[in-house]
């Protein structure tokens, strides 16, 4: 059984003392691939920066990973697009982060009324393109040069998926 609950930090004691350690521990896990040479803030940075689109997941009960939403457009009251970042424990990638992720992506979809989803991945990281391939996202665009990543310019790959081009 999956589930997915919003995190609020500082609002709600047991997800404070659960989940928030889990996604700081998966976040310092995965910083070689989440950010580039300019990502140089604290967590607490990060949890204001996503608050309160960050989402945790579980599977049976135990943590999973998480998701947060960024570089919203639209207005008005009305999104229409954002930017998606997925973390997944290792020891979930394959079967079970496709099937959270895709309950991620169903219940954004659903409760934001967004019509596209954006993923931003460096050019060398194939497994995480692959990985949103397999979630029905499309090779958007290649942006030359986007970043520096150890200390060398770095392209990045923008993958998107229209809501109608979705399938749960």
């Amino acid at each position: 059984m999956y589930s997915y609950l919003t995190v609020i930090p500082n609002i709600n004691p047991f997800i404070d003392n659960c989940v928030i350690p889990k996604i700081k521990t998966l976040l310092n896990k995965y910083q070689n691939v989440l950010t580039d040479d300019y990502g140089s803030e604290t967590f607490e940075e990060f949890l204001k920066r996503v608050f309160p689109h960050l989402y945790a997941g579980f599977k049976d009960g135990e943590f999973v990973g998480f998701v947060y939403l960024t570089d919203w457009k639209g207005g008005n009251n009305r999104y229409h697009s954002c930017t998606l970042t997925l973390c997944i424990e290792k020891k979930f990638w394959g079967k079970t982060a496709r099937e959270i992720s895709r309950i991620f992506v169903d219940k954004i979809f659903k409760h934001y009324g967004l019509y596209k989803l954006k993923g931003m991945v460096f050019e060398n990281n194939r497994n995480v393109g692959n990985f949103l391939f397999s979630l029905g996202f499309k090779k958007e665009a290649l942006l030359k040069g986007e970043t520096f990543k150890n200390s060398k310019p770095t392209n990045m790959i923008v993958y998107s998926l229209l809501k109608d081009d979705f399938i749960g």
